[in-house]
């Protein structure tokens, strides 16, 4: 079966309600019966079988969503990130609020395809 090589770092590094709030939207029926308020490791090893669980296309989705997001690293990856929302003030002071550059970038992705774009692309240039 395929998996993304990020599933795990992603699973342990996104907070926890940062993590359930996009598997949740992605399919709300393939994680509700998650203990969020276990401990971490039972929390992702869960997930993990909930993962290979899903339908195809929503697997495939998560992992191209898990990908995407674990490009991004450290403080130059959520200054690229901050970059493309810093002239919405709505989404500056959420962003603001988010301490783990994983949670950044789930954000940003959550805002659209063409804003993480964005970011990425500042990643490749010189301006972070």
């Amino acid at each position: 079966m395929p998996m993304s090589v990020h599933l795990q770092k992603f699973l342990r590094q996104t907070p926890i309600a940062d993590l359930r709030s996009y598997l949740e939207d992605l399919s709300p029926t393939g994680f509700a019966e998650t203990g969020w308020t276990a401990p971490r490791n039972e929390v992702v090893d869960a997930l993990v079988e909930r993962v290979h669980a899903l339908n195809l296309q929503t697997r495939d989705k998560l992992f191209q969503d898990v990908d995407r997001v674990c490009q991004f690293e450290g403080q130059p990856g959520r200054t690229a990130l901050r970059m493309v929302v810093a002239a919405n003030p709505e989404a500056r002071d959420v962003f603001d609020t988010l301490t783990d550059v994983t949670a950044c970038a789930l954000f940003v992705l959550r805002m659209g395809d063409d804003v993480f774009d964005q970011a990425w692309h500042r990643t490749l240039s010189s301006d972070c």
